[in-house]
């Protein structure tokens, strides 16, 4: 992914849970895991996970950044490795963040990592982390060259 570099801009690759609109349910029950986020004012992106007991509403989110320069003119590799104890993040090969269900804790509330999830990659305008985009220089795009998803074979 290449993302673009100006005011407003709030380019993703996310994961939300597939029990979402389950009543009872919603967000940040369901689980909420992001691969890649940016902030139009940093030099670095982000991955983070959401969930019932971590998130940003009771300020206990699980976050880290990775600072890169060069996100607006290059390509670059983000990716996560999901395994049933462990997610770890990784950008070009480096995995520079990891949360494990050990450290979180295994009610649903705290890692509802255990179910199906759907992918969204998004490029979304203004808001918490895009900041004001009236000063953006549009149009701003997210190049996606591929996406890919593997699963290791169970024996």
């Amino acid at each position: 992914i290449q993302l673009p570099r100006g005011a407003g801009t709030w380019p993703a690759f996310w994961m939300l849970g597939a029990n979402l609109f389950e009543p009872g349910i919603g967000w940040p029950l369901c689980g909420e895991i992001d691969i890649l986020e940016h902030s139009h004012t940093l030099n670095a992106v982000s991955a983070a996970v959401h969930t019932g007991a971590y998130n940003h509403r009771n300020d206990k989110h699980k976050i880290q950044y990775h600072p890169i320069a060069d996100y607006d003119t290059a390509f670059h590799v983000y990716g996560m490795d999901w395994m049933p104890e462990k997610l770890a993040f990784h950008v070009d090969g480096h995995v520079f963040f990891t949360v494990t269900k050990a450290e979180l804790g295994d009610s649903p509330a705290q890692w509802p990592f255990d179910q199906p999830f759907w992918l969204i990659l998004n490029l979304a305008v203004g808001g918490h982390l895009g900041g004001d985009p009236s000063a953006g220089a549009y149009p701003y795009a997210m190049q996606i060259d591929w996406v890919r998803v593997h699963q290791k074979a169970v024996n």
